[in-house]
């Protein structure tokens, strides 16, 4: 059973019950924790509207049999910041972060780990839209109650130091950025294992850090370090694979070796459609840059039809306005303007360049770069 038809059966079960819930006497709690599953379940395989609607629905009762300031209230509200900023809804996903974060201070207290979970959420999304300095403030708030109340050593602490490591990472700052993932890691190799899948993924973010210094050998060296653990441990049909194979063949493509390049991330692609599915952000992602590597060796063509792949993903899961998609649209001009078809660029150029202003704002550097492209052609 491949995994679409695999998913659909379980989608089949999972409203099935719902249904069943609705005709018999039943159980509100358990109703909406059936709910609450559902919608997981739907988020992981990124079916994000659907997910939506079901956990508004479980968050309505449990407003009325828990009331609205109960602790499970405040997971559901979590869960929804969680798929508004997945899908881009930044506002929404602060709001709904925020409502669970008021009711965790109050009823469990500033020092608890759910507490500590929502700064962590809030962070996220902070970063999410580049404020980065405010992502770092909640961060660190996370931080303080992970080392008091489980410990420095603990590998709940290891994720948050991974995740400031991340910002700093973002903002260029990389030796500050690589002083906490050398945290992260030492803590999982001390607390969980040298070959553990949580510190394969240190190693990834370790190697990303050398791969935006230029060091692509020494990225590569901890990128290869990460696949060889998560092959070993969880196998080659697992997403993290994909992910840590899609990160050697960008470095090969910064290295110009395309042939290479493109032998890793077709294998990314292979994993990613075959547990993830044809319509999910990361295969997405991967069609992206195989186009983008078709695009360098010249075959134009191609670019544009992995491309037309990736936004077509985009459009269907994000939905026209958000930023993933307008980075189709540009990579997509790019093609067409490599190929002399500069009325088809300008269309999709266009599209691009109205997306980054409105998202980004003019004075980012992924606007300025479409724009420029723009008057390039409009000056032929």
């Amino acid at each position: 059973i491949d995994i679409e038809e695999r998913i659909n059966k379980v989608d089949k079960l999972y409203s099935q019950a719902v249904e069943m819930a609705k005709e018999i006497e039943y159980n509100k709690e358990e109703y909406a924790d059936i709910l609450s599953k559902y919608a997981i379940f739907s988020n992981t395989y990124a079916h994000y509207d659907k997910a939506l609607d079901i956990s508004l629905e479980a968050l309505e009762i449990l407003k009325k049999i828990l009331g609205e300031e109960h602790p499970d209230t405040a997971t559901t509200y979590n869960n929804i910041g969680f798929i508004y900023n997945i899908q881009g809804e930044y506002k929404k996903a602060l709001k709904y972060h925020f409502k669970a974060l008021n009711i965790r201070e109050e009823k469990l207290g500033k020092e608890h780990l759910d507490t500590a979970s929502s700064y962590n959420n809030i962070a996220s999304v902070y970063d999410d839209i580049g404020e980065y300095s405010k992502g770092l403030e909640y961060y660190f708030k996370a931080l303080d109650i992970y080392k008091k109340v489980l410990g420095a050593e603990h590998f709940k602490t290891a994720i948050i130091y991974n995740n400031i490591g991340s910002v700093y990472y973002t903002l260029g700052e990389y030796e500050e950025a690589l002083k906490f993932l050398y945290k992260a890691l030492d803590i999982r190799e001390k607390v969980l294992d040298k070959e553990h899948p949580d510190t394969a993924l240190s190693y990834n973010n370790i190697g990303a850090v050398y791969y935006n210094q230029g060091e692509y050998n020494k990225a590569l060296e901890y990128y290869f370090k990460a696949l060889e653990i998560q092959e070993k441990v969880l196998g080659k049909e697992y997403p993290n694979t994909a992910t840590f194979y899609y990160n050697i063949g960008l470095i090969y493509n910064e290295q110009e070796e395309y042939d290479k390049a493109l032998e890793y991330l077709l294998k990314a692609l292979e994993i990613q459609e075959k547990v993830l599915g044809e319509e999910h952000p990361d295969t997405a992602t991967t069609y992206n840059d195989i186009g983008w590597t078709y695009n360098e060796i010249g075959e134009y063509n191609k670019a544009l039809e992995f491309h037309f792949k990736a936004l077509d993903i985009r459009k269907k899961i994000f939905g026209e306005e958000h930023i993933e998609t307008g980075k189709s649209y540009n990579h997509i001009g790019k093609a067409y303007k490599n190929l002399g078809e500069y009325d088809k660029a300008l269309e999709y150029l266009s599209k691009a360049l109205t997306i980054r202003e409105r998202v980004l704002g003019i004075e980012h550097t992924q606007t300025k770069a479409t724009k420029e492209l723009i008057e390039e052609i409009n000056g032929k």
